[in-house]
């Protein structure tokens, strides 16, 4: 059984902010439903919310998934934004 790719955005978090838990079981646990929150997203988009989370955030501990998906959002939203095509005004 192969492991799953490392999913940039909890990577990213971990760096910044360090387990989300003292007690390793339990950080375990949080970064798995984390990750399983996180789904259905592309690695281009996890990492784009990564970079936003680190510009932006003003707290030094992990942000809710909430506030992960909020981001993810924000960025696909954008990325949409910028591929839409122009319509001319007649």
């Amino acid at each position: 059984m192969t492991e799953p790719a490392p999913n940039p955005l909890l990577t990213k978090l971990t760096l910044l902010y360090g387990h989300p838990s003292k007690d390793a079981n339990e950080a375990e646990k949080l970064v798995a439903e984390y990750a399983r929150h996180l789904t259905g997203y592309s690695e281009s988009e996890l990492s784009s919310a990564a970079d936003h989370i680190a510009r932006t955030r003003k707290f030094k501990s992990w942000p809710t998934i909430g506030d992960c998906i909020e981001a993810l959002e924000d960025r696909r939203a954008k990325i949409r934004e910028a591929n839409a095509p122009e319509f001319a005004h007649t």
